[in-house]
């Protein structure tokens, strides 16, 4: 008589259903943290770039316009006229006046023209130095920022009499380095449209970075500022 061997032993689950189905809901709920988090990260350094993208385009501007300034002046150096100075003020020759006398003269017109000291006229080129001041004047005039009237109406902003003052009281209140994004969110705690949020972004920038170059403020990173004590 033969013996029928005995099945194999199947093996001890180390969890058991119930076990096994909250470490999938802890699994599922630490994944859905992981989600938000990543999501929120994303939406963060997509809204730093921004800003930071906008900061370029102002400093580039800035920068152009400093071109475009050192230009007009090399232009206007060159174009001036050629002068001679007299040791107090800058004249210019126009022309130089020779006695001619058609006829001999008579001994009465000798004994005249004898006391008489011919000088050569000169005129100062007043329209010429007015125009070069007048134009360098216009080349060297700073940009102003642009009133608050381009930005979305705040009660913030209705306390200032221009976005300068504004900005600079925020910055000397707030402890520590502000970025572009914390005038926003105290000037608009409700919140902007992108559009507008951009506007007012590009407007706030420019006063910090003008600011800084002033020497009242103290750029610590790209787009982080401080306020420069004295």
């Amino acid at each position: 008589m033969s013996t029928i061997p005995m099945p194999p032993t199947p093996p001890k689950p180390l969890f058991d259903l119930k076990k096994r189905l909250e470490v999938y809901q802890q699994m599922q709920s630490d994944l859905e943290q992981l989600v938000a988090y990543q999501q929120k990260a994303i939406a963060f350094h997509s809204e730093s770039l921004e800003l930071l993208k906008t900061e370029a385009e102002n400093t580039q501007n800035e920068l152009n316009s400093c071109q475009n300034i050192i230009e007009s002046l090399t232009s206007n150096i060159t174009s001036q006229p050629q002068i001679v100075s007299n040791g107090h003020q800058a004249v210019v020759v126009d022309a130089e006046i020779e006695p001619e006398l058609e006829t001999e003269p008579t001994k009465t017109q000798t004994k005249s023209l004898s006391k008489v000291k011919v000088k050569t006229p000169v005129k100062t080129n007043k329209s010429s130095t007015t125009k070069s001041k007048a134009e360098t004047k216009q080349a060297t005039k700073k940009v102003k920022v642009k009133p608050a009237s381009i930005l979305p109406p705040s009660k913030v902003l209705e306390q200032y009499e221009s976005i300068t003052d504004m900005v600079l009281d925020f910055v000397i209140e707030k402890e520590g380095v502000i970025e572009v994004s914390d005038v926003i969110k105290y000037v608009y705690p409700d919140g902007l449209e992108p559009d507008q949020r951009k506007k007012a972004a590009s407007s706030f920038s420019s006063v910090l970075g003008l600011q800084t170059k002033k020497g009242n403020l103290e750029r610590t990173v790209p787009g982080k500022y401080l306020w420069k004590k004295k």
